[in-house]
C-alpha cells in the first residue's frame, strides 16, 4: 500500500498483479480492502467488466469487448449463456 502523508486522497492499494487501486484517506491495508470492497459493491455492471477487462485473458477481453457491442436483447443472452462460470458477466 501507497500512502502520501500530505496527500491522503493519492493513497493507493497496489495488488501482486500490478493492478492498483486508489484508496483516498484509506491508511491501513484492512481499511483500504473494505473501502475497495464497498465501491465495487456500489460500481455499475459496466465499470465492473471495464475494470476486469485491464487485466484478463484474449478470450475474456473479446467476451467483454461484444457484450459491450451487444443490444439489450443480446446482452442478457451473453449473461445468460456465461451465468455461473469463470467468464459470468453479471
Amino acid at each position: 500500500m501507497e500512502r502520501h502523508t500530505y496527500a491522503p486522497e493519492l493513497n493507493t492499494l497496489h495488488y501482486a498483479d500490478d493492478t492498483e487501486v486508489r484508496v483516498p484517506n484509506c491508511t491501513t491495508i484492512d481499511e483500504a480492502l473494505r473501502y475497495v470492497k464497498n465501491s465495487q459493491a456500489k460500481m455499475t455492471q459496466h465499470e465492473r467488466l471495464e475494470l476486469r477487462q485491464k487485466n484478463c485473458g484474449s478470450f475474456e477481453y473479446r467476451l467483454i469487448d461484444a457484450w459491450y457491442a451487444a443490444d439489450n436483447i443480446n446482452k442478457k443472452a451473453l449473461e445468460q449463456a456465461f451465468k455461473n462460470t469463470a467468464f459470468d458477466l453479471t
